[in-house]
């Protein structure tokens, strides 16, 4: 600009275009930080140290500081100080000179520019531009520029059209103060570092004194660095004294840091989550501008920013995709509560620094970096653990598609409660009520109004499973919190099922009871303390559901309902009445027979898929139609009988159906662990009935659907096609022995005269001789038979009279509430004496309890709710399945196995009665059928019996065996968590709730061993040919 006035000519038209004007202050418009002195410096003295000679600010001020410079002859009163007028500080000093110049102050002086250019006729315009051409058509003439200056300076190296490479930067850092030193100073370089330099200008008109400073050649950086500023003050102090007074640096007054103060600025913008370049670039360089204490503090500060903008993008992520809410809502708390407490503490901070608060501004306006990194210091830890907290949630996210549920956030908070450390104890008390609130809610709306969340129903401990046309719900054990007991969880699952299956079959009545119970249960739950405790989370729960009972419940689901169902279930599928298992395999066994028949002896061309025999599902159908006229009939031929309203309920409830072979095809089967259909072997005893695998359903009825659910009906089916496969085998094996002629034939002579006649007799011999061969072919297959039978009885007795039996009457008993499922001890008539002493010191408590069984008339006290009902049936169910060793898959295994090598031997046995009677035919009557070969076929029947009979006896055998070995583990004396008393082992003990159900211990594996083992047969069996063999014995039993 002072150019700009010397040619200030009117026929000149100028036009200054800039990007900043006299007054801004900004990193990229130098003259409002410089000295703005002229070159030489004026009325300094400049000292001068030969080890300086190399350094960066040795060569800037090489010619400066030289005892002969060009300028000597230019500046008035230039001179050299003599040696012996050198200060000894700052130490090293060699040489210096003086000399008078002039020092201007800008903020004075560039608007005196200004006006003396308006005054020519100047016009100035802010402009930014991106290159040198675009200048000509700026003029304010509007007319094309005939001559363009380019004054550009630094940003010359960046200027389109000018790119100029040999224009570097060099920061130059300085200190502005109020203090006026009355000279103006500069050494020719610095023990600190070799860019960094000491020199004092004192402005005119009261600009205050430049302290410098800096001279980094090539640095871009911005900010100013507040230690670099403490060296600039002390070396200022310290080279001229008179500056402060010989006060030291706290008597500087400082009017602002170069080269900004935007250092400060970003520190405090990076903490409120906006990540800033001075924290995030790399310092490792060893020609950084940060000392080691300063990189330091600033990774304190840049970890700080970091964790906080992760926890800003990681929250709103959970808070807006996460499919749990309870995640979500412990995001939102972690971004509006806690993150938002610390955006506060940024900006009371910085509030403090405008104050200019003594806590964070210390002497000479200087705010120290340790200051404001204190401040936000407690922050770290808690921090650092929500981006724990907030990357649990993600990462689960993040690992194949599965979620972090609610559970597990709620568990994983409660954890950290107990760490020791208060700030997160804080932290996560607060985040533990927000997420068990949260759940709260949920359970809520299930426990009250018994539906589903609208929202994170994937997440909810209750899930909905449709199987084909049927609804139903079970509980997910890991979706639950740590605090919910397995108890709970089924109170929960029942109470929210229940009032689910109110509102959308309307079974209660108009006034619907259940509703008038809201406020109550409301109250009950506002009385849970968080976090949430087991006991009282039970407590409350429990304390629900008998209102619910007493209330509405148990007037839908009245106790003789119950009862009257269970019986259905007992006699029907349980085979209480024997007359229906009967009527049902003779009617499949004759579904198959007559299949046989048109598949035109396909039972020996295919013994050994039987099954291949398609049944389709209206034949399954047919054949339970034909089992219930089957019961009619032999219920009318008793004309006394009144009629059978059991059999009438069964026939309308009870299915026959096609299914899939394994019995966990349930999908509530495979997922709900507390059903005991899941621990059932999935050994497919379905399967051996017809040729396809069949099972008995139950068609729940409503409301009784709020006590028996689908997997409690599974449980029955699979029980019962265990025991009816026994029974059928069973059967099978029997009706061998009503083929007499097979079993004992001795063949009487024809009448006569022929039978007198040599040629009769002779006949007769053939005869004999021809059944005696076939009956020694036939006694070992007679006596494995025979040990079969054995076998299938014993274990049928076992499994019917002593475990079914036994474990229903004291189910029936709890029902009913004649007596405590466990009875009295026998126990022998003491004398009179002896009596009247036990009386005197019996409680009288007990004496009460020990009364005999109130009357029939009176039971209807006893009452249970239906919750009580289905948990107990559960563990009636669970007993049953244990104690008929359905659970034991190294028994149900070879069970079934040899069930099969008894149909296939039953078959077997068949096939060669036809076969002898058509070779009798043939040679005895002359009957020929030309398309068999009854011997070559009875060959092969023979080889086929052999090694059937083989099969079915080392089947028995293998069972045994594992019947030793679970009676060395003494299975049966424990089920599921009941443990036998000792002693007698005759009842099943536990912890539990006072009137809760305590199943039956019914017999154990050792009563069955006892009846099944057989000695020495398996050792001393056929070691011959096998069937057929002429010096083959009986086997030996």
């Amino acid at each position: 600009m002072p150019n700009i006035v010397v040619v200030g000519n009117p026929e000149y038209k100028i036009t200054v275009l800039a990007k900043h004007m006299p007054g801004d202050y900004d990193i990229e418009y130098a003259s409002p930080w410089a000295g703005a002195n002229y070159m030489p410096y004026i009325d300094l003295v400049l000292y001068n140290r030969s080890k300086d000679v190399h350094t960066t600010t040795g060569q800037w001020l090489k010619e400066l500081v030289s005892p002969t410079p060009w300028f000597a002859s230019v500046v008035p009163d230039f001179r050299v100080i003599p040696k012996e007028d050198l200060p000894s500080s700052p130490a090293g000093i060699d040489s210096a000179t003086a000399f008078t110049s002039v020092c201007i102050n800008t903020a004075v002086y560039l608007p005196y520019l200004v006006s003396q250019c308006l005054k020519h006729g100047v016009i100035f315009k802010r402009s930014i531009l991106t290159h040198i051409s675009h200048a000509s058509a700026l003029h304010h003439t509007g007319l094309k520029a005939d001559v363009v200056v380019n004054c550009t300076g630094l940003l010359a190296s960046k200027l389109g059209g000018v790119m100029d490479k040999e224009v570097i930067p060099a920061r130059g850092q300085t200190v502005l103060v109020r203090n006026e030193p009355g000279i103006i100073v500069s050494v020719s370089g610095t023990d600190d570092a070799e860019d960094e330099c000491c020199y004092i200008m004192q402005r005119a008109a009261g600009g205050g004194t430049i302290l410098g400073g800096t001279y980094m050649k090539g640095s871009w950086e911005s900010q100013p660095d507040p230690n670099q500023a403490v060296r600039i003050m002390q070396r200022a102090v310290e080279l001229c004294p008179q500056l402060t007074g010989g006060k030291g640096i706290e008597a500087l007054s400082v009017i602002r840091h170069g080269v900004s103060s935007i250092m400060l600025h970003e520190i405090l913008l990076s903490l409120s989550g906006h990540p800033s370049p001075l924290l995030t670039a790399d310092h490792s360089s060893p020609t950084s501008i940060l000392s080691p204490p300063e990189k330091a503090l600033l990774s304190s500060v840049a970890h700080l920013s970091n964790l906080h903008c992760k926890l800003l993008t990681h929250t709103a992520t959970i808070a807006s995709t996460h499919p749990s809410s309870i995640c979500q809502a412990v995001a939102t708390a972690i971004r509006s509560t806690h993150l938002a407490r610390f955006q506060r503490k940024v900006l009371e901070v910085e509030d403090s620094i405008l104050r200019k608060d003594a806590g964070s501004v210390g002497a000479y306006n200087i705010v120290p970096l340790t200051a404001i990194v204190g401040q936000f210091s407690e922050w770290t830890r808690r921090m650092e653990w929500f981006l724990e907290i907030a990357e649990f949630m993600m990462r689960e996210i993040a690992r194949e598609g599965k979620n972090a549920t609610g559970a597990m956030l709620i568990d994983r908070l409660s954890d950290a409660i107990q760490t020791g450390y208060v700030d997160i104890e804080e932290a996560a008390l607060s985040l533990v009520k927000i997420a068990e609130t949260t759940w709260l809610k949920q359970v809520s709306a299930w426990i009250l109004y018994g539906r589903l969340p609208s929202f994170g129903m994937d997440d909810f401990f209750v899930q909905q499973v449709i199987d084909g046309d049927i609804e139903e719900y079970e509980s997910k054990r890991e979706l639950l919190p740590a605090f919910v007991s397995t108890s709970t969880a089924s109170s929960l699952l029942f109470i929210g099922r229940s009032l689910n299956h109110i509102r959308v079959k309307s079974i209660s009545s108009s006034t619907s009871p259940e509703l008038g119970l809201l406020s109550s249960h409301l109250r009950q739950l506002s009385t849970l303390n968080f976090p949430i405790n087991s006991a009282g989370f039970s407590r409350v729960i429990s304390s629900i559901r008998l209102s619910l009972s007493q209330t509405t419940l148990q007037k839908l689901l009245p106790l003789s309902k119950v009862v009257e169902i269970l019986s259905v279930l007992r006699e029907f599928f349980l085979l209480g009445r024997g007359e229906f298992a009967i009527a049902l395999i003779t009617e499949a066994d004759e579904k198959i027979r007559s299949r046989w028949r048109r598949a035109d002896n396909l039972a020996y061309d295919k013994r050994d898929g039987v099954e291949n025999i398609a049944v389709k599902e209206g034949e399954v159908s047919a054949v339970l139609a034909r089992t219930w006229a089957a019961m009619g009939a032999l219920q009318s031929q008793n004309q006394d009988q009144d009629e059978d309203e059991q059999l009438e309920l069964a026939r309308d409830l009870i299915q026959l159906t096609i299914t899939k072979s394994t019995p966990t095809s349930s999908k509530q089967s495979q997922s709900s662990s507390t059903s005991p259909t899941s621990s059932i072997a999935a050994t497919p005893f379905r399967n051996l009935l017809l040729s396809v695998p069949v099972v008995l359903n139950l068609n729940i009825p409503s409301p009784l659907d709020l006590f028996l659910t689908p997997a409690d009906v599974q449980t029955y089916s699979s029980i019962n096609a265990y025991l009816l496969s026994i029974h059928r085998a069973h059967l099978r094996l029997t009706d061998l022995w009503k083929i007499t002629s097979l079993r004992r034939h001795h063949p009487p002579p024809p009448g006569p005269p022929y039978g007198s006649s040599i040629r009769g007799r002779e006949k007769v011999h053939i005869l004999r001789e021809r059944a005696k061969e076939r009956s020694a072919a036939m006694r070992s297959v007679w006596a494995t038979s025979s040990a079969a039978v054995f076998f299938l009885a014993e274990t049928q007795a076992y499994l019917q009279g002593e475990v079914v039996q036994g474990t229903w009457l004291g189910f029936q008993k709890w029902l009913s509430g004649e007596s405590s499922s466990r009875p009295p001890s026998p126990s022998y008539p003491p004398c009179k004496k002896e009596a009247q002493e036990n009386f005197d010191e019996e409680d009288i408590w007990l004496q009460a309890g020990k009364s005999s069984p109130l009357p029939q008339t009176q039971t209807e006290k006893y009452t249970h709710d239906p919750q009580t009902l289905a948990s107990a049936h559960r563990r009636y169910l669970s007993t049953l399945s244990t104690n008929l060793l359905l659970t034991q898959p190294s028994f149900t295994h070879p069970l079934y196995t040899l069930l099969q090598q008894i149909d296939n031997l039953v078959a077997l046995v068949h096939r060669m009665h036809s076969i002898w009677n058509s070779l009798d035919l043939e040679s005895d009557e002359g009957v020929v059928d030309a398309f068999s070969d009854f011997r070559k076929e009875e060959g092969d029947v023979r080889s086929q019996l052999r090694l059937v009979a083989d099969k079915v006896r080392a089947g028995i055998e293998v069972l045994v065996n594992a019947l030793r070995d679970m009676d060395g583990v003494k299975v049966g004396w424990e089920f599921g968590g009941v443990v036998a008393e000792g002693g007698d082992g005759e009842w099943l003990l536990g912890d539990r709730e006072e009137g809760e159900y305590r199943p039956r211990k019914v017999g154990r594996v050792d009563r069955l061993l006892m009846k099944l083992d057989f000695g020495g047969w398996f050792d001393s069996g056929i070691t011959g040919e096998g069937v057929g063999s002429s010096d083959e014995g009986d086997y030996e039993l």
